[in-house]
Protein backbone atom coordinates (compact mmCIF):
# COMPACT_ATOMS: atom_id res chain seq x y z
CA UNK A 1 0.00 0.00 0.00
CA UNK A 2 1.71 3.40 -1.09
CA UNK A 3 1.03 6.54 0.57
CA UNK A 4 -1.20 9.21 -0.27
CA UNK A 5 -3.29 12.08 0.75
CA UNK A 6 -5.70 10.22 3.22
CA UNK A 7 -2.35 9.48 5.33
CA UNK A 8 -2.44 13.26 6.08
CA UNK A 9 -4.93 14.80 8.93
CA UNK A 10 -7.21 18.02 8.80
CA UNK A 11 -4.08 19.74 10.50
CA UNK A 12 -1.56 18.17 8.15
CA UNK A 13 0.48 15.59 10.39
CA UNK A 14 1.16 12.32 9.27
CA UNK A 15 -1.23 9.12 10.39
CA UNK A 16 0.88 7.24 8.29
CA UNK A 17 3.48 4.14 9.40
CA UNK A 18 5.60 2.18 7.59
CA UNK A 19 6.12 -1.48 8.36
CA UNK A 20 9.09 -2.76 6.33
CA UNK A 21 9.64 -6.38 6.25
CA UNK A 22 10.00 -9.10 3.99
CA UNK A 23 8.38 -11.82 5.99
CA UNK A 24 4.48 -11.52 5.58
CA UNK A 25 3.53 -12.78 8.90
CA UNK A 26 5.69 -10.82 10.65
CA UNK A 27 4.83 -7.57 8.66
CA UNK A 28 1.20 -8.32 10.02
CA UNK A 29 1.75 -9.12 13.57
CA UNK A 30 3.78 -5.59 13.75
CA UNK A 31 1.11 -3.98 11.79
CA UNK A 32 -1.45 -5.29 14.31
CA UNK A 33 0.01 -4.10 17.24
CA UNK A 34 0.08 -0.70 16.05
CA UNK A 35 -3.10 -0.97 15.00
CA UNK A 36 -4.10 -1.58 18.21
CA UNK A 37 -2.01 1.43 19.18
CA UNK A 38 -2.89 4.15 17.07
CA UNK A 39 -6.61 3.11 15.79
CA UNK A 40 -6.23 6.49 13.68
CA UNK A 41 -3.25 5.54 11.76
CA UNK A 42 -2.49 4.39 8.72
CA UNK A 43 -0.39 1.34 8.12
CA UNK A 44 1.68 1.18 5.02
CA UNK A 45 3.28 -2.30 4.65
CA UNK A 46 6.34 -3.12 2.40
CA UNK A 47 8.29 -6.33 1.78
CA UNK A 48 11.36 -4.11 0.90
CA UNK A 49 13.11 -1.05 0.36
CA UNK A 50 12.90 -0.59 -2.75
CA UNK A 51 8.73 -0.27 -2.49
CA UNK A 52 8.84 2.54 0.31
CA UNK A 53 8.32 5.33 -1.23
CA UNK A 54 10.97 8.69 -1.49
CA UNK A 55 10.09 11.59 1.05
CA UNK A 56 7.33 13.63 -0.78
CA UNK A 57 7.38 17.12 -0.38
CA UNK A 58 3.41 17.69 -0.53
CA UNK A 59 2.91 15.15 2.03
CA UNK A 60 4.02 14.97 6.03
CA UNK A 61 6.75 12.26 6.48
CA UNK A 62 5.35 9.10 8.11
CA UNK A 63 4.76 9.34 11.71
CA UNK A 64 7.07 6.15 12.69
CA UNK A 65 8.76 3.52 10.47
CA UNK A 66 9.16 0.06 11.69
CA UNK A 67 12.31 -2.03 9.67
CA UNK A 68 13.08 -5.68 9.38
CA UNK A 69 17.20 -5.48 9.76
CA UNK A 70 17.69 -7.80 6.84
CA UNK A 71 15.95 -7.71 3.57
CA UNK A 72 16.44 -8.69 -0.13
CA UNK A 73 17.80 -5.36 -0.91
CA UNK A 74 19.60 -4.62 2.75
CA UNK A 75 21.39 -6.39 5.17
CA UNK A 76 22.80 -5.47 8.07
CA UNK A 77 22.43 -1.55 9.33
CA UNK A 78 22.33 -0.44 5.31
CA UNK A 79 18.67 -0.08 5.48
CA UNK A 80 18.82 2.26 8.31
CA UNK A 81 21.22 4.35 6.33
CA UNK A 82 18.55 3.98 3.56
CA UNK A 83 15.55 5.13 5.37
CA UNK A 84 17.46 8.08 7.46
CA UNK A 85 18.07 9.34 3.83
CA UNK A 86 14.82 9.40 2.70
CA UNK A 87 13.13 10.27 5.90
CA UNK A 88 15.76 11.80 8.43
CA UNK A 89 13.39 12.80 11.27
CA UNK A 90 11.01 10.30 11.27
CA UNK A 91 11.25 7.81 14.40
CA UNK A 92 12.69 4.66 13.29
CA UNK A 93 12.82 1.25 14.80
CA UNK A 94 14.32 -1.50 13.94
CA UNK A 95 13.14 -5.25 14.62
CA UNK A 96 15.27 -7.57 14.15
CA UNK A 97 15.96 -11.55 14.54
CA UNK A 98 19.80 -10.33 15.24
CA UNK A 99 20.56 -10.80 18.89
CA UNK A 100 20.58 -7.72 20.38
CA UNK A 101 24.61 -6.85 20.62
CA UNK A 102 27.07 -4.80 18.27
CA UNK A 103 24.60 -4.55 15.60
CA UNK A 104 22.10 -2.78 17.97
CA UNK A 105 25.14 -0.42 18.42
CA UNK A 106 25.76 0.04 14.47
CA UNK A 107 21.70 0.67 14.19
CA UNK A 108 21.84 3.29 16.61
CA UNK A 109 24.90 5.05 15.72
CA UNK A 110 23.28 4.27 11.88
CA UNK A 111 20.25 6.40 13.12
CA UNK A 112 17.85 3.76 14.68
CA UNK A 113 15.91 5.38 17.47
CA UNK A 114 15.24 1.60 18.91
CA UNK A 115 16.43 -1.82 18.51
CA UNK A 116 13.83 -4.78 18.99
CA UNK A 117 14.92 -8.31 19.34
CA UNK A 118 12.10 -10.22 17.28
CA UNK A 119 12.42 -12.70 20.80
CA UNK A 120 10.76 -9.77 22.66
CA UNK A 121 7.65 -10.53 24.40
CA UNK A 122 4.00 -8.63 23.42
CA UNK A 123 4.19 -6.29 26.11
CA UNK A 124 7.48 -5.37 25.77
CA UNK A 125 6.86 -4.73 22.16
CA UNK A 126 3.76 -2.71 22.28
CA UNK A 127 5.99 -0.65 25.21
CA UNK A 128 8.50 -0.17 22.55
CA UNK A 129 6.26 0.62 19.91
CA UNK A 130 4.29 2.75 22.28
CA UNK A 131 7.22 4.57 23.24
CA UNK A 132 8.11 5.43 19.91
CA UNK A 133 5.00 6.59 18.70
CA UNK A 134 5.05 9.05 22.13
CA UNK A 135 8.58 10.19 20.87
CA UNK A 136 9.65 10.09 24.34
CA UNK A 137 12.60 8.74 25.78
CA UNK A 138 11.09 9.12 29.58
CA UNK A 139 9.84 5.68 30.06
CA UNK A 140 12.46 3.32 31.49
CA UNK A 141 11.83 -0.43 29.63
CA UNK A 142 13.74 -3.23 30.14
CA UNK A 143 14.12 -6.28 28.40
CA UNK A 144 16.38 -9.36 27.53
CA UNK A 145 17.71 -9.12 31.61
CA UNK A 146 18.24 -5.96 33.35
CA UNK A 147 19.31 -4.26 29.99
CA UNK A 148 18.35 -0.61 29.84
CA UNK A 149 16.58 1.22 26.83
CA UNK A 150 19.57 2.64 24.62
CA UNK A 151 19.88 6.24 23.52
CA UNK A 152 20.48 7.36 20.77
CA UNK A 153 21.96 11.12 21.62
CA UNK A 154 20.10 14.06 19.77
CA UNK A 155 16.84 12.17 19.24
CA UNK A 156 13.76 11.97 21.05
CA UNK A 157 12.30 8.39 20.77
CA UNK A 158 15.39 6.31 21.38
CA UNK A 159 15.20 2.80 23.06
CA UNK A 160 16.57 -0.37 22.86
CA UNK A 161 14.73 -4.12 23.24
Amino acid sequence: MNPDSDQVDSAGRSTAIYVIDDHPIMRDAIASVLRRLRADARISEFGSLAEVPPSISSLAPPLAIILDLNLPDASGYSGVLHIRRLYPYTPLAVYSASPASEMENKCIAAGADLYISKATGSQKLTAALTTLLSKSSDVALYAEGDRPLRVRSGTTANASL
